[in-house]
């Protein structure tokens, strides 16, 4: 099932949001090479957001790049082509097709 994000010209390159779906957070992102990225927006090491800063004790910043984005807990780092961790993460995060379909941002979702 395809479920509408946003539109392309919501999310400028280098940007983040987050959609909520029921009990499922996405944190969606535009790497500076003007592509969408989208994973669950938790990190599997310390169950925290990946986006959303009101944990204490963490820096107010989120930090992605083309590639990965970075959990600002402990600094692993997800691929945003498998979801693969780096250390101290073990597990993988789900990543989800991004669909850009008459301006608009989707994302193949499956519970």
């Amino acid at each position: 099932m395809a479920i509408r994000l946003c539109a392309v010209e919501d999310l400028a390159k280098g940007a983040y949001t987050r959609a909520t779906f029921g009990d499922k957070v996405l944190a969606i992102f535009r790497s500076k090479d003007g592509n969408y990225h989208v994973v669950d927006d938790i990190c599997s090491h310390e169950n925290v957001s990946l986006t959303a800063h009101n944990q204490p004790n963490l820096e107010d910043f989120v930090h992605f790049t083309n590639d990965y984005v970075e959990c600002p807990s402990h600094g692993a780092k997800f691929s945003f082509a498998d979801g693969a961790p780096t250390l101290p993460a073990f597990e993988p995060i789900r990543v989800y097709e991004v669909i850009i379909e008459n301006d608009e941002v989707f994302v193949e979702y499956e519970a």
